[in-house]
């Protein structure tokens, strides 16, 4: 029933990396990104629809192609500088362009508008709230919404359908000016 020490701890080391080789091929195709967020994993993200555009200027999104990824899909197009965003209560700008992954249509964009808008991470969809945290200002981000993280079974009438994934662009502009 005992074995000596050196013997327990090579079974115990084996026991160990048989249990973790097991335990991988049940993992979540998920890693997480700089940022802290859950995101789909590069497989799942292959059709990633293409985006032209500088920070600050409007971005132009490619038509999605295929399936919508069923994850928080966070990727960062241009790395900003400075302090990254991590208190969700803090106003800062933002400049978006948001499309539907259904048929690749702008349903919301500040850019056109032609101003950034002030708002805080715990005042917007959760996918914004999880996706846009550790943004630094100057930075540009890519977010590819699942309908949980968006508006869900009920979507945004007129313009945002039920169930719809959402695809953003969102540039950090910097803090909100005090009020």
């Amino acid at each position: 029933m005992y074995r000596s020490s050196k013997s327990a701890v090579v079974a115990a080391v084996a026991a160990a990396t048989c249990m973790a080789i097991a335990l991988s091929g049940c993992s979540s195709n998920t890693t997480n990104s700089p940022s802290g967020t859950k995101t789909s994993s590069a497989s799942q993200a292959s059709n990633i629809p293409k985006v032209t555009g500088d920070y600050g200027a409007n971005p132009t999104i490619a038509k999605p192609k295929g399936n919508p990824p069923t994850e928080l899909v966070v990727k960062d197009l241009v790395v900003g500088k400075g302090t990254p965003v991590s208190d969700i209560t803090k106003p800062y700008l933002w400049n978006y362009e948001g499309i539907s992954w259904s048929n690749g249509k702008v349903f919301d964009s500040s850019f056109d508008r032609g101003a950034p808008i002030p708002f805080a991470l715990n005042g917007v969809i959760s996918g914004w709230t999880e996706g846009l945290q550790g943004i630094k200002p100057g930075g540009r981000r890519l977010l590819i919404i699942p309908p949980e993280k968006g508006y869900g079974a009920a979507g945004s009438p007129p313009v945002i359908g039920p169930n719809e994934t959402l695809v953003f662009v969102v540039d950090l502009v910097g803090n909100a000016p005090s009020q």
